[in-house]
């Protein structure tokens, strides 16, 4: 099966360099079709829910900066797909992606557009086609059942995702999630490892250039991912108290798979 699947790859590959040369900027839609929108679309599957292609390969990163400029930037975070309508389903799917990529700033803005443009607001309901004209619906389903499961699964992925034999946490998590107050995290959550309950509770100041006070990250359940745990940490901490084994290393909080209870301090009155 493994040779099966790296010779898909390896006649993907070829197939592209057919049609688009030997450095191609991006991988196209299909061999007939190397300009419309169906190139993001198509290729949303390349990364989610497997990796085809390793999510560091230099071609699937060009190619996902050229969706983005093409089909999601100019309408600020909407999908515009084939004959100009926002396809909320697509984008939130794309946004899937640019997580894995670690563009998190195209997530948030897609999932910005996304709860600011529901088809019927209040309802976290969307179209399956929406109007740019008057955001309405121009075709397809309503509620569109697409939309509401890659919503869901977007929000899940941003809060716990696999990655190989690590469980990253809080990927996709703003830092406007984790001030003073606020409780964010998953409880009970199905992995792979087993189940997963990690919680991260604060009693932060934050601004744009400083952060002061505390986060509480408490990682239980019956998962034991390999690998461990690791959380691309916003901001680096001054100091972190947590079980052995635990370590930053390249902005990247790491956790041995027993998980536990951890403090992250910041500024210099954080107490400790």
């Amino acid at each position: 099966m493994q040779a099966e699947a790296d010779g898909l790859r390896g006649s993907i590959r070829a197939s592209v360099a057919s049609v688009m040369g030997a450095e191609p900027t991006y991988i196209p839609g299909a061999p007939e079709d190397t300009a419309s929108s169906a190139m993001a679309r198509g290729n949303a599957v390349s990364l989610y829910p497997v990796e085809v292609f390793p999510w560091d390969d230099p071609l699937v990163r060009r190619s996902f900066d050229v969706y983005y400029q093409k089909w999601i930037a100019p309408d600020n975070g909407a999908y515009r797909h084939v004959f100009g309508q926002w396809w909320p389903y697509g984008g939130l799917g794309l946004a899937r992606d640019y997580l894995r990529l670690g563009q998190q700033g195209i997530v948030h803005q897609i999932l910005a557009w996304t709860l600011g443009h529901q088809t019927l607001p209040g309802t976290y309901a969307w179209a399956e086609q929406v109007s740019p004209a008057n955001g309405g619906i121009s075709g397809g389903d309503m509620p569109h059942a697409w939309a509401a499961a890659t919503y869901v699964t977007l929000i899940r992925e941003m809060l716990v995702m696999r990655r190989g034999d690590t469980l990253e946490l809080f990927a996709g998590v703003p830092p406007s999630w984790l001030e003073a107050g606020k409780t964010v995290g998953v409880r009970e959550a199905p992995t792979e490892f087993g189940t997963l309950t990690a919680l991260v509770d604060s009693d932060l100041n934050t601004s744009a250039t400083d952060w002061s006070g505390t986060l509480t990250l408490t990682i239980g359940g019956s998962a034991r991912p390999p690998d461990g745990f690791a959380w691309t940490l916003p901001q680096t901490p001054a100091w972190v108290d947590g079980p052995p084994g635990t370590e930053i290393r390249g902005g990247r909080l790491l956790v041995p798979s027993s998980g536990g209870t951890l403090k992250l301090g910041y500024g210099a009155g954080a107490e400790r």
